[in-house]
């Protein structure tokens, strides 16, 4: 007797949807502990597509990355921050950039002006102002 395959059960998300990594170019975000805070769960999340995704990436170049010693404090800080429940999924992007401004050492100014930045955008965004 054959065994059935389980199919995966795929989470539906519009197309009007995608994923949107806080943290980008991933060229740049492809090293060790730089890469782990890029691939966090708490660093993508799925955002309308052709609007607020496109406006971000349309108005900023990149997210310059840390120093491997910074982004590891970082994951540090979101695993504890989610063990503790002060961060969920269900997070919006706001609340996220808020968090990460506040994980990113003052000696990555270049990282946390990007993230400010982004948080501008954003904000700009979900008060009509595009």
């Amino acid at each position: 007797m054959k065994k059935k395959s389980k199919k995966k059960k795929r989470k539906v998300i519009s197309s009007r949807e995608n994923a949107h990594h806080l943290l980008w170019q991933r060229k740049h975000w492809n090293i060790g502990y730089i890469h782990k805070l890029r691939e966090h769960w708490y660093m993508r999340l799925f955002i309308p597509k052709d609007t607020l995704h496109k406006y971000i990436h349309e108005n900023m170049e990149e997210i310059p990355t840390p120093n491997a010693v910074s982004a590891k404090i970082m994951l540090e800080m979101l695993d504890l921050l989610a063990q503790t429940g002060f961060i969920t999924p269900l997070d919006d992007i706001e609340k996220r950039l808020m968090v990460l401004l506040d994980l990113i050492p003052y000696d990555e100014s270049d990282m946390r002006m990007a993230i400010k930045k982004q948080l501008r955008l954003v904000r700009n965004y979900n008060e009509g102002g595009i």
